[in-house]
C-alpha cells in the first residue's frame, strides 16, 4: 500500500509541475528535484524505499521519453488503424476524400483544398507493390517510421506524367523487373499518399482522375482485384494517435510487425526497459499500467508543449525576424537531421501537428512541391483564443504557381477547425476568395461575421482555441528568399 500511495504521489508532483504557473511550477520542480536528491544512499547503497522510488521514476521519466520518440511511428500507425477499421485493409481499397477533408476527419492539419487518397500497403504479406499513378498528382511514399522513400507526381520522377512504381520490401531478394520506378521500404508495411487539384467547386474531374490510380502485387499483375475508393470524406473518423495507455499497446505492436533498424536499438532498449520487446508480449503488471498511464499522458503534454511553444524559442524557427509565423523545417532535411545531430525537438513538434514527409515539403524546390508554415501567437505574441477576434493581411503576389490557402485548426486536436462552416478555409484556386483591388487579400477570425463584407471571415468557436496555417503549392523564389511575406495575426481590440 506504502508503494502504491509513493507513485500516486510521485506521478501526480510530475503532473501537476506541467500544468502550474511558471513560478508554481518552477518551485514544484525544484522540491521535486530536491526530494530526489535527496533520497537516502547509508553507506552507498539506496534504502529499499528509495530504490523503489528511483525504478518507479526512471520508468516514469522513460516512458515519456519512449512517447516522444516513437511519435513518427504511432501517428502513421494511428491513421492506418483508423483506416482500416473504417475501409478495409486489403490493398486494392484506398479511401478517397471525395468532398475535399473537412472537419470529419480528425488528423493533423489536413489540407481542404486538395483531394485527398490513401493506402497502406503489406509487402510482407502482398510482396512487391505496384502503384499506377495518373498524371498530374502530387504525392508521396513514406515507410512506418515516416521516413521519406521518395515523392511522386509533379515532384517525382514521373515530373506528372504519371507511371508506374514499383515498392519492394526489406531485404528483397527476388528479381526486379524493368519499367518501373523501383525504390525498397526500410519497412514492412508503406504509406502511399495522393493529393489531386481541382479549380473552382467541380470536384468530379479530379476525383474521376484520381480513381484511375491502380495499386496491385506484382504477382498479381495480370489479374489484380478491382480498386475500390469509398469515400472518406462522408465518415466520421479520429485518425489521431492515443494520449493513454493504449499508445504503449499499439507500440508494442509496431514493434513486432517491423523490422529493428540498428540507429533504433538504444531508444528500443528504453522501450524494452518499461515492456516492449520484440517477439515478446506486452503484459505490463497493475502497478506498471499505472506508471505508463500518466507516462503517455505527460509524454503528450510535453510533445505539446515542444511543438507550441519551446519549439518557437529555438533561433530561426521564426521564418521572418519580425513575423510569428514558424518553419516547420529549420533543419531542412527530411530525417531532421543536422551534421552533428537529429533536432529532436524540432522532429516532435512536427509529428505532434502533422503527417506525411517527402523531399517536396522540406528542400527548396521552386514551381514544385509546397511549402508549410504555421503561427501559434497573435501579433502581440499571445496565443490565439477562440473566443476573440482576429484580422490577418496578406499580400498581393503570394509566392505560389499552382495556388495557396489559409486553414484554421482547432489547438487540440490539430485537425480541421470544426466550426460549422463547411470549410475552415480560403484558398486562391477556388474562386471563393476575396481580393483587393491590388491582389491582397484581408481574412477575419471570429466568432460572429464581420460588418465589413469584403473580409474573408472564417468563424472560430469560443472554447476552441485554434492556430493558422499558411499553405503554397508550387512555391516560388519569394518564399525562399523571404522578399514576400505574410502579415502577422492581429488581435481586433
Amino acid at each position: 500500500m506504502k508503494q502504491k500511495i509513493k507513485i500516486k504521489a510521485l506521478l501526480f508532483t510530475a503532473i501537476a509541475a506541467i500544468t502550474l504557473s511558471s513560478n508554481q511550477s518552477a518551485t514544484a520542480q525544484t522540491s521535486h528535484f530536491d526530494e530526489l536528491s535527496k533520497l537516502p544512499f547509508p553507506g552507498g547503497y539506496p534504502t529499499k524505499e528509495a530504490a523503489n522510488q528511483l525504478q518507479d521514476e526512471l520508468q516514469f521519466q522513460r516512458a515519456c521519453q519512449v512517447y516522444m520518440w516513437a511519435l513518427p511511428a504511432m501517428n502513421m500507425m494511428s491513421m492506418r488503424l483508423a483506416s482500416e477499421k473504417t475501409f478495409g485493409d486489403a490493398y486494392n481499397i484506398v479511401p478517397m476524400w471525395k468532398d475535399r477533408p473537412n472537419a470529419n476527419t480528425i488528423i493533423t492539419t489536413a489540407n481542404p483544398d486538395v483531394i485527398y487518397a490513401m493506402s497502406y500497403v503489406d509487402l510482407k504479406k502482398d510482396g512487391p507493390i505496384v502503384v499506377d499513378l495518373p498524371p498530374q498528382m502530387q504525392g508521396l511514399f513514406d515507410d512506418m517510421w515516416h521516413r521519406s522513400i521518395s515523392d511522386i507526381g509533379f515532384a517525382g520522377p514521373d515530373a506528372g506524367k504519371g507511371g508506374k512504381y514499383l515498392l519492394l520490401p526489406p531485404d528483397y531478394k527476388g528479381n526486379v523487373p524493368k519499367g518501373y520506378f523501383t525504390f525498397t521500404s526500410a519497412t514492412n508495411r508503406v504509406f502511399i499518399f495522393v493529393r489531386g487539384f481541382f479549380k473552382g467547386s467541380d470536384l468530379a474531374p479530379t476525383v474521376a482522375s484520381m480513381e484511375k490510380l491502380r495499386i496491385y502485387p506484382l504477382a498479381q499483375k495480370d489479374n489484380p482485384a478491382k480498386m475500390q475508393f469509398p469515400n472518406a470524406s462522408a465518415v466520421k473518423l479520429d485518425m489521431d494517435f492515443p494520449r493513454d495507455i493504449s499508445y504503449f499497446e499499439n507500440l508494442a505492436k509496431f514493434i513486432n510487425e517491423e523490422p529493428a533498424a540498428p540507429e533504433d536499438f538504444y531508444m528500443r532498449g528504453v522501450a524494452a526497459s518499461i515492456g516492449i520487446v520484440k517477439g515478446k508480449p506486452f503484459a505490463p503488471d497493475d502497478h506498471m499500467k499505472t506508471i505508463l498511464q500518466k507516462g503517455a499522458e505527460v509524454g503528450y503534454k510535453m510533445a505539446a508543449n515542444v511543438s507550441l511553444s519551446s519549439y518557437g524559442q529555438i533561433p530561426g524557427v521564426r521564418l521572418y525576424p519580425d513575423r510569428q509565423w514558424e518553419t516547420l523545417f529549420l533543419s531542412g532535411s527530411t530525417t531532421f537531421d543536422t551534421p552533428t545531430h537529429r533536432s529532436v525537438d524540432e522532429q516532435i513538434a512536427f509529428f505532434h501537428k502533422a503527417y506525411s514527409m517527402s523531399p517536396a515539403m522540406v528542400v527548396k524546390m521552386p514551381g514544385k512541391g509546397a511549402q508549410y508554415v504555421a503561427t501559434f501567437h497573435d501579433s502581440e505574441g499571445e496565443y490565439f483564443s477562440g473566443e476573440n477576434s482576429y484580422m490577418l493581411y496578406v499580400p498581393a503576389n503570394a509566392p505560389a504557381k499552382n495556388f495557396w490557402s489559409i486553414v484554421l485548426y482547432d489547438i487540440e486536436t490539430r485537425s480541421l477547425l470544426d466550426n460549422g462552416q463547411p470549410f475552415p478555409a480560403f484558398a486562391s484556386n477556388n474562386g471563393q476568395m476575396k481580393l483587393n483591388a491590388d491582389g491582397s487579400a484581408d481574412f477575419f477570425f471570429g466568432p460572429a461575421a464581420p460588418t465589413d463584407a469584403k473580409l474573408n471571415w472564417i468563424k472560430t468557436v469560443p472554447g476552441k482555441d485554434f492556430f493558422p496555417g499558411l499553405r503554397f503549392y508550387a512555391p516560388t523564389e519569394g518564399f525562399f528568399d523571404k522578399t514576400w511575406k505574410p502579415g502577422d495575426v492581429v488581435k481586433v481590440k
